[in-house]
């Protein structure tokens, strides 16, 4: 079906003036047509589309959204791709797409959107196709299929949720992979979801210190993060400021597991040394992540040791709500509230590692410029190929 622009065909007769016969209606190219502005997706099947006008939340449905999974060829974006569930909302005051996905943490998964479903207020359909991270979304014309991928980029990077704007951290994985692993155990768990920040320290002449968090959740009781055995201790990098780092026990440098903190300035004179000194395993990626994380550590603190003996510098929303309270009470709504921490990923148009090549058997014609893989699509080894496929070279890269 052609979805292009026509206003008419044109006839021309000698001593007559121009006729012009009109066609069917057709959807004319359009500067101001809906389109995606952004699309972020995380590791456990978060996936946010924002778009440049109001929609009609009445036809962001289900059935214009499908959530792809490999089937049993292995593949994503084949006809035998599996379906997964999710949830889809819409925000109107930020024009945001949201979509819930059951996925596993790490699961390779696509997404498809029919964007002539999808309508804004003025009825016109959601111009939809993908040219690419960063860049809107369509061709001009209504309509059209949004196809994209998401999968891990070359950096690795972590979107802290906070109840005050995102934070992006950047994980060293090359240096510390012990620290990294065990984050992204407690992270791919949702351990780390809807939690709170307990702790907003600052040094005795009132210099900020450290925003730390990771230890309890945000239910009514400010249960603690249920925590892993410990681990070793991976020092080397400098607490600078906007790095994140492991906190552990007094007097014992291999004693973290679950809680971790910000640096708010250069810490590296004290925490670069102090207690076998504490493992930096990242750093704050952007200066409006950094701007999050100094609004973060503005937050006024009240001493709620009465409630937990690590709440002795809890930092809370609006100071004068929580002391007016009697008798004293601090509630979950009052915190530095941390709602996701997952791991984000880049958006390709194209799925990524569709095949393990680890037992595929490759084979090479005599001048190099043929190859030909053959993959197993299980995993398990192949054997002997000669006992079922014979591969004969010609001229160049004939096969």
């Amino acid at each position: 079906m052609n979805r292009g622009t026509k206003a008419g065909i044109l006839h021309r007769r000698v001593h007559a003036p121009a006729i012009v016969e009109p066609l069917e209606p057709r959807i004319l190219l359009s500067g101001d047509l809906t389109v995606v502005t952004m699309i972020e997706a995380d590791n456990r099947g978060l996936i946010e589309l924002f778009v440049s006008q109001d929609l009609n939340p009445a036809t962001i449905t289900n059935q214009a959204i499908r959530i792809l999974l490999p089937g049993d060829d292995g593949l994503l974006g084949t006809p035998d791709d599996a379906l997964a569930t999710f949830v889809v909302t819409y925000t109107a005051a930020t024009r945001k797409i949201t979509i819930s996905a059951n996925i596993d943490p790490g699961q390779r998964y696509g997404v498809r959107i029919d964007g002539s479903l999808i309508r804004d207020t003025n009825g016109r359909q959601l111009d939809a196709e993908f040219n690419g991270q960063g860049v809107n979304t369509g061709n001009g014309v209504e309509g059209g299929i949004l196809e994209f991928f998401p999968r891990v980029g070359e950096q690795t990077v972590v979107r802290f949720r906070t109840v005050l704007g995102d934070i992006f951290v950047e994980m060293f994985t090359q240096e510390t992979p012990i620290t990294v692993t065990n984050f992204f155990n407690y992270m791919n768990r949702a351990d780390y979801d809807q939690t709170i920040i307990h702790r907003n320290a600052s040094l005795q002449d009132g210099t900020p210190f450290v925003i730390q968090g990771g230890g309890f959740q945000s239910d009514i009781r400010f249960t603690p993060v249920p925590t892993d055995p410990p681990i070793l201790n991976e020092p080397g990098i400098s607490n600078l400021r906007g790095t994140i780092a492991m906190a552990k026990l007094g007097g014992n440098p291999n004693s973290a597991t679950s809680q971790w903190f910000f640096n708010l300035g250069n810490n590296s004179a004290n925490l670069d040394t102090q207690n076998g000194g504490f493992t930096v395993f990242g750093r704050v990626l952007d200066s409006q992540s950094l701007a999050i994380m100094d609004a973060l550590a503005e937050l006024e603190t009240v001493n709620a040791s009465s409630i937990n003996s690590a709440f002795n510098e809890l930092p809370v929303l609006d100071i004068d709500v929580v002391n007016d309270r009697d008798p004293f009470a601090v509630f979950a709504s009052d915190t530095a509230r941390i709602f996701r921490v997952a791991q984000q990923l880049e958006i390709s148009a194209e799925p990524f590692s569709q095949i393990e090549t680890q037992n595929a058997i490759i084979f090479t014609s005599p001048d190099g410029q043929a190859t030909v893989t053959i993959f197993s699509l299980t995993g398990v080894p192949l054997g002997d190929p000669s006992d079922f496929v014979r591969v004969n070279f010609g001229s160049g890269s004939n096969v």
